[in-house]
């Protein structure tokens, strides 16, 4: 398979500034960030030695004004690059960096959305167009074929968007949560579960107030324009109907879509307390993180916090609804496939309850469109497969040795990933998670058609 030369870039074979030299795949240059002129992308394979066993992966180096900015693993290893180019496959206006190239007889398409200046994470909607891609993989897939993809389904997404193509629900009825809709009813902020941090917006400062659903919006937008210094519009109003404790009583659900760099997503949940509406849980998601919620008031999200670093947690909201927190857990691979899951089993994230070190299943390529990896990932505790043998935390184990080499071996014994599941079982059956509840379907959500107007100055 020849290698396509991309008429829009400069490849390079530079002297300096890309590690490995010997295993170099490719470079080239590209403006990567507009008026800063050109950087270098360096493409090479790197080998590292862990507890004798060696692992090789695929690294890419961007490079700027001979100081390297960033270094993306890939955890893929290819044997050579057959096409690659930096251009705007996310649709932000910013350049991402897509390679191709083939691992043993399979062709991977390796994909990183820039998240600033200089700094990259792994494609996020590659479940919107990973099954595309894969169906059209042969010996000869190339960039240009790559882009007419990321073409149609943009078109796609500009189609269902379009204002003739929309067809926002129109409320009806006379109930509470269908007033508040309409916006002639006020719920009031709760003292509960107001959750987000200092970077995101959050309604603990507004705990005892009430609002119509405009006032809640304009709250939303007025406070993410002053803080971001940019214009924030309303993109959309999402509501879903759910029966927290599944006994019968049902809840409201809204989602107030905010579009920026960061993509911020207020999601809150209100329910009927005699004969008044009142919060019982908010939180905001963000372009590199999400908020589930199920039908019966279970919540699971993720969020990333860097290269190698990922967080999920998990908590629900009963009959009454009281937010049961079930638990956080914060994990870093820094040296795949070995690595560490922090635990934090009380509301407190100072100070894990465990840590529990693992080892991913090599043998099992994660696949973000299957639907049973959907069960091991965010609605787990990891986002792939992790080895359960409790062998490898033996003395003569895998783990066990890796530990002892590198001196982190703890005092106390080890806590395998079938202890930590069954302590995972025992704090949901404390808080009285039920398999029904976790296992109710996720909310299917319905445009709004509201009729106010966002103010905007």
């Amino acid at each position: 398979m020849r290698l396509r030369i991309i008429l829009t870039l400069i490849l390079l074979m530079f002297a300096t500034g890309c590690g490995a030299k010997d295993k170099k795949l490719i470079e080239l240059e590209s403006e990567l960030v507009k008026d800063q002129g050109n950087a270098q992308i360096c493409v090479y394979n790197d080998a590292f030695t862990d507890c004798g066993k060696k692992k090789d992966y695929t690294y890419i180096d961007i490079i700027k004004d001979d100081e390297i900015k960033e270094t993306i693993n890939t955890y893929r290893y290819l044997d050579k690059v057959t096409d690659i180019d930096c251009f705007d496959f996310n649709d932000d206006g910013i350049k991402d960096i897509a390679v191709i190239g083939d691992s043993g007889s399979e062709t991977k398409v390796l994909l990183y959305e820039a998240t600033s200046d200089y700094q990259y994470d792994v494609f996020s909607r590659w479940s919107d167009v990973g099954t595309a891609i894969n169906e059209s993989l042969n010996d000869d897939f190339s960039i240009t074929e790559l882009k007419n993809i990321f073409e149609n389904y943009w078109a796609s997404v500009s189609l269902v968007d379009s204002p003739s193509a929309k067809n926002p629900t129109e409320i009806v009825g006379d109930g509470l949560y269908e007033r508040f809709l309409r916006n002639e009813v006020k719920v009031k902020i709760g003292k509960e579960k107001n959750l987000g941090n200092e970077w995101y917006f959050n309604f603990r400062a507004s705990q005892g107030q009430e609002f119509t659903l405009e006032e809640l919006v304009n709250t939303i937008i007025k406070w993410y324009t002053d803080y971001s210094g940019v214009q924030i519009t309303l993109e959309k109003i999402e509501y879903s109907f759910l029966d927290c404790g599944n006994d019968g009583s049902r809840e409201l659900a809204i989602r107030i879509k905010t579009p920026s760099n960061d993509d911020w997503t207020e999601s809150i949940i209100i329910k009927e307390k005699d004969g008044k509406l009142e919060t019982i849980y908010s939180d905001v998601g963000w372009s590199r993180s999400r908020i589930c919620i199920n039908e019966y008031g279970y919540i699971y999200g993720d969020g990333s916090g860097g290269a190698s670093s990922h967080g999920f947690d998990k908590a629900f909201l009963d009959a009454d609804g009281k937010y049961h927190y079930i638990y956080y857990d914060s994990t870093e691979f820094p040296n795949s496939p070995y690595g560490w899951l922090n635990f934090y089993f009380n509301d407190d994230k100072n100070t894990p309850s465990v840590t529990v070190w693992a080892l991913i299943d090599e043998t099992h390529e994660y696949d973000d469109n299957d639907e049973a990896e959907f069960e091991n990932g965010f609605k787990g505790y990891f986002y792939t497969q992790l080895l359960h043998d409790d062998s490898l935390y033996e003395e003569s184990g895998e783990i066990y040795e890796y530990l002892r080499q590198n001196n982190r071996l703890p005092e106390d014994k080890l806590v395998t990933i079938n202890d930590l599941e069954q302590m995972i079982a025992q704090k949901e059956k404390k808080e009285g998670l039920t398999e029904e509840i976790k296992n109710g379907k996720t909310l299917i959500w319905e445009e709004l058609a509201y009729t106010f107007e966002q103010a905007i100055p």
